[in-house]
């Protein structure tokens, strides 16, 4: 993936090893921001996949989606992510 370039909902889900179905959930429950819309598609840039791997790796840690919403992972930074994991 080259800087700003976007990916659809497959690209990302492949990448990230989630469903689609997945990631339309982490929209909808508000722990992933709403994609962009191009052409009425969802598209995702790299923030995007930062902060599903963020969310990947809380759940292999024991995080529930509702705890992962409490602790601000909506707001999570590249630079704060090592401090989540910890907590």
């Amino acid at each position: 993936m080259i800087g700003s370039m976007l990916l659809s909902i497959s690209e990302v889900a492949s990448q990230i090893g989630l469903r689609p179905s997945a990631i339309r959930y982490y929209e909808q429950i508000g722990i992933l921001p709403p994609a962009q819309r191009v052409s009425g598609q969802r598209r995702y840039d790299v923030t995007a996949l930062h902060r599903l791997v963020v969310i990947q790796r809380a759940r292999q840690t024991g995080f529930t989606l509702t705890l992962r919403r409490s602790r601000g992972v909506t707001n999570v930074c590249s630079s704060e992510v090592p401090h989540l994991i910890i907590l």
